[in-house]
């Protein structure tokens, strides 16, 4: 838990437990060097700027008893940070027809932008055949802009895109949508995806069930790429993206 930007890999896990003595005679200071202990522990979160309620899930086991930690949790305790900065904000469409959502997030390597704008109205007088559920509609789109900066330049790689996989607060969720059946566009130097996301995922959205969202260019392997994906993640702001959602209605 040192320095600035703490991340956790993809497909990690973070667990904690009490911290135990080796020593297996009674000790009579023992209580007072664990209140001490505990005191320096928080007193090196409070440094880091981790919230004490760390605490609470540490002493919850004990010896190879772990307890785990969600990617959520670690945000919300501050022990995993992000290291992009998002600013969103309800902008007018180029033509003036309406408004979209737009968030921008800054990393080290460039600008990333999401543009979340209301889905088109489905047309009542084509229903699905009865013999075929109709699938759920969208309620919003998004588009996904990636800056390679100097790890890429876009136009070189967007004919090795393979994939789409949606992150979600460090979670890769793979999409069903190939870059074969949809592939990717390039505009100025940015790569560029566009989604369509249905009620469900926009109601766990809404509701903070995922506070970051990103978007990861997977690439064939037969390209023989220096990097395998390419990804950003830019912080939700889950009370704006719900009152842009209800517009839409």
């Amino acid at each position: 838990m040192g320095g600035i930007n703490r991340t956790i890999g993809y497909g990690s896990n973070y667990a904690v437990h009490q911290f135990e003595s080796e020593s297996q005679t009674p000790d009579p200071n023992l209580q007072a060097q664990t209140e001490a202990i505990s005191a320096e522990i928080v007193t090196y979160l409070s440094q880091m700027g981790i919230s004490p309620d760390y605490m609470e899930y540490m002493v919850q086991k004990t010896g190879n008893n772990v307890t785990n930690l969600s990617m959520k949790l670690l945000q919300q305790l501050n022990i995993a940070t992000p290291h992009w900065q998002t600013k969103w904000q309800i902008a007018p469409l180029n033509d003036n027809s309406g408004f979209y959502l737009q968030g921008t997030s800054t990393d080290p390597w460039g600008a990333h932008e999401i543009a979340f704008t209301c889905a088109p109205k489905a047309n009542p007088t084509q229903p699905a055949p009865a013999a075929q559920p109709a699938p759920s509609p969208p309620t919003l789109l998004a588009d996904f802009y990636l800056d390679p900066g100097v790890r890429a330049n876009a136009q070189n790689v967007v004919g090795a895109v393979q994939e789409y996989v949606l992150v979600l607060s460090g979670q890769f969720v793979p999409l069903s949508l190939s870059a074969k059946q949809a592939p990717a566009q390039v505009l100025g130097t940015r790569l560029v995806k566009s989604l369509s996301l249905t009620g469900t995922l926009v109601q766990n959205l809404e509701s903070g069930n995922y506070p970051d969202i990103g978007l990861a260019f997977i690439f064939d392997p037969a390209a023989k790429l220096p990097m395998r994906l390419l990804k950003f993640e830019a912080s939700l702001d889950s009370a704006l993206l719900k009152q842009f959602a209800e517009s839409c209605h």
